[in-house]
């Protein structure tokens, strides 16, 4: 018997609008969902061909306010000087939506390839952020120590490579499990990240002997390369072992938490969900999908230091320790130091810092959530990139936000 809060392939209670589907996503499967031309459509419906849990909002809607501005023909230079407006960077960058507010209000929006604004869209990695914010909060309201033992807090991993790692070295992926997750290996059939993902049962599981949940994935990581607490080294499995500390701590799913902790405080106009693997457990690691709007009113919560509509939906605290970022020594000796010099990692937030102090959320194929303090403004953004990772196409959008940066 599936639980009554688990959603089946297809269910009406969290499907997007289907928006004249295109002939092939009639056929969609695991074996293409990320492949051209579906991607586009895939990452719109994605409650249509895997089992989702909603992720609850409260009555009302916090409405944001607008005031338009025409950006399309602002300029800037791209990394080789060549000069591009942004309506050409978005057209560039597989943009199936984007908004940006400044000081709350919308000033551009605009939606493409089917996209509207009631449609959710998945995050990718982006739904880190979500999690790490969730897990933060939980520690400041003492549920869980961020010094404690990942055993001390998950019995069940105490025989994994994870045993002795503490709450903190998985929020900031520094931790010296065993597994493979550079870029270059999203494409790699063979790969850790790629059998991750076949546990989850995201992609095709021909011919695989692996787990078949994640918990179960979890457990089979045994080896270690390193020192618990060394350098940064990005691994997705983190997440869930985070989502499972959470769960074990307060008897609640990560949707419930989600739900309680932010969503249900942020005036979201839609319910998210959650792709779940097999066993009913969230894919924390990138399964979360929301809205464009709904993600901007995220980035917008956390740009007013936790604060919405005068709550203090998150200590501000929290959000002053994820701004002041990592440490950038140990960041810069691990494997993402290459296209991101000068960044850290903190709580499953990517720091930049940079002159403004901007820090992002974001998950491959193209989803971005970038918020600038200094200039007060917030970037949300979804796309459907062929490549799940690109550096050049990364730097294009940094670029971008800094000609919004020095615009507004």
């Amino acid at each position: 018997m599936k639980r009554a809060d688990i959603h089946a392939p297809g269910e009406q209670t969290v499907r997007s609008p289907v928006n004249s589907d295109p002939p092939q996503a009639r056929q969609v499967t695991k074996e293409d969902w990320l492949e051209g031309p579906n991607i586009t459509w895939s990452l719109q419906h994605t409650s249509q061909f895997f089992p989702t849990r909603q992720v609850t909002r409260a009555t009302a809607v916090a409405e944001l306010p607008v005031d338009l501005k025409d950006l399309d023909n602002l300029p800037f230079e791209d990394s080789l000087k060549d000069l591009i407006f942004f309506g050409e960077f978005i057209r560039r960058t597989d943009t199936d939506a984007i908004i940006v507010l400044h000081k709350g209000k919308i000033i551009y929006e605009r939606y493409e390839n089917g996209m509207t604004p009631e449609t959710r869209h998945l995050l990718f990695s982006a739904s880190k952020s979500f999690l790490g914010l969730v897990t933060a909060v939980m520690v400041s309201q003492g549920m869980i120590g961020e010094n404690d033992s990942i055993s001390h807090c998950v019995p069940e991993l105490a025989a994994s490579a994870y045993s002795d790692a503490t709450l903190r070295q998985v929020l900031d992926m520094r931790v010296g499990v065993k597994f493979s997750e550079a870029e270059e290996d999203y494409t790699d059939l063979e790969s850790d990240i790629v059998n991750y993902l076949r546990a989850a049962d995201w992609v095709s599981r021909l011919n695989y002997q692996g787990p078949t949940d994640l918990h179960a994935a979890l457990l089979s990581l045994k080896e270690l390369e390193g020192p618990h607490g060394g350098n940064f080294c990005y691994k997705s499995p983190c997440s869930d072992v985070l989502a499972w500390v959470l769960s074990k701590a307060s008897g609640k799913s990560l949707s419930e938490l989600l739900s309680e902790l932010i969503w249900s405080k942020i005036g979201s106009e839609r319910e998210a969900y959650y792709l779940v693997d097999p066993l009913g457990k969230e894919a924390a690691f990138g399964g979360l999908n929301v809205t464009l709007r709904d993600f901007a009113r995220f980035g917008e919560m956390m740009r007013q230091m936790g604060n919405w509509h005068g709550c203090q939906v998150v200590p501000e605290n929290v959000v002053k320790d994820i701004m002041n970022g990592g440490d950038c020594e140990v960041f810069a000796n691990g494997n993402r130091a290459d296209t991101r010099p000068g960044w850290s990692y903190r709580s499953h937030w990517w720091i930049t810092h940079n002159r403004n102090g901007a820090y992002a959320a974001f998950g491959v194929h193209g989803q971005w959530l970038y918020i600038d303090p200094k200039a007060q403004f917030v970037v949300a953004k979804f796309g459907s990139q062929l490549e799940p990772s690109d550096a050049s196409i990364d730097a294009l959008h940094l670029k971008a936000f800094e000609a919004l940066a020095t615009a507004l």
